[in-house]
């Protein structure tokens, strides 16, 4: 009898440890696929669509590609090399309206900026951390055509 008693509590130790390691499987998959997304690097977004939103201001949407931005971040949008960065706050971040504290790599954003004008900004552009510079981008050989 104290024979069964103890292989039923082995059986339930084994049964217990290998729950255990499931479930820290799952959670260490996950603590390494957010630190994937959150893009580690510098932000980078190409610019998608640009609006003007009476009462509001200027805002430009696309996907965050890498790195984060919250409201008060400085940021630069580039429109080509032979171009000056046009530098840029952070007054507001957006999605599906829902206001962010943080936007991170993945997320489809809208991003209130300012001080700039609709007409200065194209959806060809990238909006990036300020200082980052062209070397920020993926392929810094090719520069994006300026449009008149």
């Amino acid at each position: 009898m104290k024979q069964r008693t103890v292989r039923a509590a082995a059986a339930a130790a084994v049964a217990a440890a290998i729950i255990v390691l499931v479930l820290v499987s799952f959670v260490w998959r996950g603590v390494v696929r957010d630190s994937e997304e959150s893009g580690a690097g510098t932000f980078l977004m190409y610019v998608e669509d640009v609006f003007y939103i009476h009462g509001k201001g200027v805002v430009v949407t696309g996907k965050v590609e890498r790195g984060e931005v919250r409201a008060g971040d400085s940021l630069d949008i580039l429109a080509g090399k032979d171009t000056p960065a046009i530098h840029l706050e952070c007054r507001g971040v957006e999605a599906f309206r829902t206001v962010l504290d943080v936007a991170v790599a993945g997320d489809y954003v809208g991003i209130l900026v300012s001080p700039v004008e609709k007409e200065d900004v194209r959806p060809d552009m990238q909006l990036v951390a300020a200082g980052a510079g062209w070397s920020s981008l993926p392929n810094t050989n090719t520069a994006v055509p300026a449009q008149p």
